[in-house]
């Protein structure tokens, strides 16, 4: 298969009926592979909700959901074609699953890319002592002031 069958096959799962079909057939995978560990999620959140785990899997799960943390996964795996989504889940999949083991790997893709060097140029241009904000957030400055005060607020209510 060379680039120009993929681009006929991409147009083809997206286009039509056949695109339809396609499309509702990796919907039901997607489902089906949901529905396999939606006991272990379940049973997390319902149990384990305060551990680090759970802690962890709550933010992923609500990213996923409401699309409004800061690191918003939603949002993040929208909109991706099925070669890269693929990539990015198989990424995500790795570091779940093997914690540390893979970050060498994930650091050589983001030094090749040249991530680190626009980190390096984004932490050269921010202020001494503020944190960088890399990469850059899609949440508004506002929205960012926003959820400063409520996790003030919060952190007063549960010591208060």
């Amino acid at each position: 298969m060379n680039l120009s069958d993929i681009g006929t096959i991409e147009a083809e799962s997206t286009h039509g009926q056949s695109g339809r079909a396609f499309r509702n057939v990796r919907q039901e995978q997607a489902a089906r592979k949901l529905a396999e560990v939606t006991p272990l999620l379940t049973e997390t959140l319902t149990h384990h909700w305060s551990t680090g785990q759970g802690t962890r899997v709550r933010h992923i799960l609500w990213s996923l959901y409401s699309c409004s943390h800061l690191v918003n996964l939603g949002d993040a795996c929208s909109g991706l074609d099925a070669n890269l989504a693929q990539a990015v889940g198989t990424a995500i999949h790795a570091r779940l699953k093997y914690g540390p083991e893979v970050e060498p790997l994930l650091g050589e893709i983001l030094r090749v890319s040249g991530e680190f060097a626009r980190f390096d140029r984004e932490e050269t241009a921010t202020p001494e002592g503020l944190p960088v904000i890399y990469p850059p957030t899609p949440a508004s400055a506002e929205t960012l002031r926003q959820l400063a005060v409520a996790a003030e607020q919060r952190l007063k209510a549960s010591c208060g």
